[in-house]
């Protein structure tokens, strides 16, 4: 005698199962990369600023396709460039050159920025 089988149709909490599974290995993730940072024992009041420093954020420097040069905004000489570098004692510089500045021309520039102390240049293109 054959007994009939019965279909039962799954349940929501069956379908639901899978998901669970997902965000908590969503979780897992999270948690093992995220970084935290210690707390501080002591409780301190940070100043407040409402610009950056000159020599955290940098300078940016302009070269153009016949050679000149723009520091900041102002079309300055070799030296005079030179000169402003050593005052400010910036620490990063943003190179925006022009693409049809051959890099022989630059260079004489780039090696006597060096000189300056800076320790970052960043080079900023198009994409």
């Amino acid at each position: 005698m054959r007994l009939p089988v019965r279909h039962r149709p799954p349940s929501a909490e069956a379908a639901i199962i899978p998901l669970i599974n997902v965000v908590f290995l969503i979780l897992i993730f999270v948690m093992l990369t995220a970084v935290l940072d210690p707390p501080i024992p002591l409780r301190v009041r940070l100043p407040e600023t409402g610009l950056e420093s000159r020599a955290a954020r940098g300078a940016t420097l302009a070269v153009a396709a016949d050679g000149r040069l723009a520091f900041d905004g102002e079309v300055v000489g070799l030296d005079t460039l030179l000169a402003r570098l050593a005052v400010a004692r910036i620490r990063r510089l943003t190179l925006r050159a022009d693409a049809d500045v051959p890099l022989a021309r630059f260079l004489p520039v780039a090696e006597r920025i060096e000189g300056e102390g800076i320790s970052i240049v960043v080079l900023a293109v198009k994409r």
